[in-house]
């Protein structure tokens, strides 16, 4: 820039007491440079004006719902527009003669998982359009700390059907349930949950959602129905520890379970069967009861013998061996027919009792010789005596 000057006025007390005061014609004229440096920033070594910008947290951290507030200062004011871009694509003008700015950075965002972290701002960009600055210096980025609010999530468990007969099907769902409606549940790696019998309940990565299906359980015996209550007891899995706050929901479901229908009761079935067509009159023929099902206890046996056979718990058959109908020498070849007179688990009612038919066994003769013998008593009489035969 080159400052020109000459003489254009003059006046002060003593302006009038010169005979003939003249104004000189002669200008004089100074170049005025920049001081020396490259301009940038920071410029080297240089000696330009500096004008330093900078950027400082309001607050050392905030929790993830809050827009965490920045200053962004200037050294010095400037006597034209001064334009800021930051890292998050935001842009501040400062007014001519302005120093300072505040910029609110978008908030991390409510959620229901862990997630603390930190929110870094810089400034990428600093200018006077149409101008360059001998020597700019942009000052380092400033960083928030992000706390986690405590968004609570609880599990809750419900049942499909409050009453169903003997191996019936329950199907128990655990549904995750923000406090927050708006806050998705779902950014998770998966959860089981154990109900208060044992019974586990999955929910899958990336789902609110978790079911499963258990059978009722059953029984051969008449019974007052049965209660089944299940509650959350514990969860587990990679998504256990994601969540801010996951909590156990305290409601409990139950099912009633109920005998089936008449006639529609677990079948206990006892059958009789002849282990031979037949045997002859000296032997014992054998039998053989079965059950249909194992059962969990006793179950006693009475035939029309009057023999009485008991089935340990698991036993499914037993055998039995018939008196002989006995050895003689007449022809009476038969039968011998034995049947289930009475079936029971002493103490309880079975649902659904059914007696086999009777096992009959035919009976064949043996072949037993019998002799006519003659004796006499008398080898010799007289005339007139007498003779007995046998």
């Amino acid at each position: 820039v080159t400052i020109t000057q000459g003489l254009t006025d003059v006046s002060g007390k003593g302006a009038d007491q010169f005979e003939q005061l003249e104004l000189g014609a002669t200008k004089v004229s100074t170049t005025v440079t920049d001081e020396p440096g490259t301009p940038g920033n920071p410029g080297g070594e240089n000696e330009g004006d500096l004008v330093k910008v900078t950027i400082v947290a309001d607050q050392v951290s905030v929790n993830e719902a809050t827009e965490p507030t920045f200053t962004i200062s200037l050294n010095k004011a400037l006597d034209k527009p001064f334009t800021v871009t930051l890292s998050t694509g935001a842009t501040l003008t400062f007014a001519a003669g302005e120093t300072t700015k505040s910029y609110a950075a978008p908030a991390q965002g409510e959620d229901v998982f862990k997630d603390e972290g930190k929110i870094t701002v810089s400034i990428t960009k600093a200018e006077v359009f149409g101008e360059q600055l001998e020597n700019l210096q942009i000052g380092k980025a400033a960083t928030v700390a992000v706390t986690d609010t405590q968004s609570p999530v609880t599990a809750e468990l419900t049942v499909d059907n409050t009453t169903v007969t003997e191996g019936g099907k329950i199907t128990y769902t655990v549904t995750l349930v923000s406090a927050d409606p708006t806050l998705p549940v779902t950014n998770h790696k998966g959860l089981t949950f154990t109900l208060t019998d044992g019974t586990t309940v999955t929910i899958k990565a990336g789902e609110s959602v978790g079911s499963t299906t258990v059978t009722a359980p059953d029984n051969v015996y008449v019974n007052d129905p049965v209660i089944i209550t299940q509650g959350l007891t514990d969860v587990a899995g990679k998504g256990a520890d994601q969540f801010e706050q996951l909590e156990l929901g305290a409601t409990k479901v139950s099912t009633q379970v109920t005998d089936e229908p008449s006639g529609e009761g677990d079948l206990v079935k006892v059958s009789i069967t002849a282990d031979q067509v037949s045997v002859d009159e000296a032997t014992e023929p054998t039998f053989t009861i079965s059950l249909n099902k194992a059962l969990e206890k006793p179950f006693t046996v009475t035939l029309s013998t009057g023999a009485t056979l008991t089935f340990a718990a698991g036993e499914t058959t037993k055998s039995y061996a018939a008196p002989a109908q006995g050895e003689d020498v007449f022809k009476d070849e038969g039968k011998i027919t034995v049947s289930i007179s009475k079936a029971e688990v002493v103490g309880e009612q079975l649902e659904n009792l059914e007696i086999g038919k009777a096992a009959t066994v035919a009976v064949t003769d043996t072949q037993s010789p019998v002799t006519a013998e003659l004796t006499v008593d008398n080898t010799t009489v007289t005339e007139g005596g007498k003779i007995t035969y046998t």
